[in-house]
């Protein structure tokens, strides 16, 4: 599943109610500024049971826009780590459209929001138009081209993990595939040849 990153210029947007929208698959990035000592308790309470899901960064040193070039330059990092992950903004700075236009034109995924309600609704977006690939998907995908089908175990294994793009499936997901395949029946294996029954 897609990885969602959310990166909250918390020195811009001060709501708290973060908790409501984390899951296995969202990440917290909190920007604080340099002289933003304290935090609600209510929040970092909430908060704090999601662990490596939620990271409060400091803003260190003083000037004009400072926060908005940490959050910039951590974004790169992120992108440079995970390319195919979808990214957040949490900002009412309309500065960072222009970064978020240039990432979008490299076919990259970024958003700003202004508030947890927007963003609520991005992500709810997001996800409803990400596939589950599973082995339902891949017998749907193998009837559509039944001249066209990989005819061997190797060339089974790439279709199927190019089927997650952008990102390519895991090896592990793609053997957990097949396995199902061979237990329905769908395929069987001679040596590394394949034969289909659907």
């Amino acid at each position: 599943m897609t990885k969602n990153y959310i990166l909250i210029d918390f020195e811009n947007v001060q709501e708290h109610d973060y908790a409501s929208i984390i899951n296995q698959n969202i990440y917290l990035k909190i920007f604080l500024g340099e002289h933003q000592k304290h935090c609600p308790t209510t929040m970092v309470t909430q908060l704090q049971k999601f662990g490596e899901h939620v990271e409060w960064i400091q803003r260190t040193g003083n000037g004009h826009n400072a926060l908005d070039f940490h959050i910039a330059f951590v974004l790169g990092e992120l992108f440079s780590a995970e390319p195919s992950s979808h990214y957040f903004i949490v900002s009412k700075d309309k500065g960072f459209d222009s970064l978020i236009a240039y990432i979008l034109s490299k076919h990259k995924q970024c958003r700003r929001v202004e508030n947890i309600a927007e963003l609520k609704a991005l992500i709810n977006e997001t996800v409803s138009k990400v596939k589950i690939i599973d082995a339902n998907y891949v017998i749907t995908w193998l009837k559509k081209a039944p001249k066209s089908r990989p005819s061997t175990l190797k060339s089974l294994q790439s279709g199927i993990s190019s089927l997650g793009k952008p990102a390519k499936l895991k090896p592990d997901i793609v053997a957990k595939i097949i396995d199902v395949l061979k237990v329905k029946s769908i395929i069987t294996i001679n040596d590394t040849k394949i034969s289909y029954h659907c």
